[in-house]
């Protein structure tokens, strides 16, 4: 068993492209300067905004099956509407 962990091997990952707001990058020189860039990632460490919450609960589709909370996209906008500081 120790030998397994000692020689545990990494996978590569790779990518095709990256979207940004504007644009996307397929040049794999540019995927490769991008990622390099240690501030790519900063916007994922921010907090989420009660705007973005609200943007993705209008946004998500209607007549869904439920996760394993058993609540609805419909239950969600409804919820929103009438109590939104339930949702966050």
């Amino acid at each position: 068993m120790i030998n397994s962990i000692l020689d545990k091997r990494t996978d590569t990952v790779t990518f095709q492209n990256i979207k940004l707001p504007n644009t996307i990058i397929t040049d794999p020189y540019e995927i490769r300067n991008h990622i390099q860039n240690p501030f790519w990632y900063q916007t994922l460490t921010q907090p989420i905004t009660r705007q973005e919450v609200i943007q993705t609960i209008n946004q998500s589709p209607n007549n869904k099956a439920t996760g394993p909370s058993l609540i609805s996209n419909e239950m969600l906008k409804l919820v929103q509407l009438t109590s939104p500081t339930l949702v966050l």
